[in-house]
């Protein structure tokens, strides 16, 4: 989680697995390094829609982050908006 936490990250999730306790995996491409996390964000993939192929960008040091979509027009829109403690 203190890495996750740590990174700056502007990737698209090019994986996304249900954990089955509230978490899920999430795999990231940062730096051409592809890198997982469990993230206890379960409700919110739920809830927004959360899938591969949406974008994720967040500031290092900062336990907030933000989940793109690609629209059939090709603007991004924001689907959700996390603050992991």
């Amino acid at each position: 989680m203190q890495t996750f936490k740590d990174s700056k990250i502007n990737s698209r999730i090019i994986g996304l697995r249900d954990l089955n306790r509230g978490s899920y995996e999430i795999l990231l491409n940062v730096k051409g390094r592809v890198i997982n996390f469990d993230l206890p964000i379960a409700y919110e993939v739920k809830m927004d829609s959360i899938a591969i192929g949406d974008s994720l960008a967040k500031d290092a040091k900062n336990g907030k982050f933000e989940v793109f979509r690609i629209t059939d027009k090709r603007n991004s829109i924001k689907i959700s908006e996390i603050t992991i403690d």
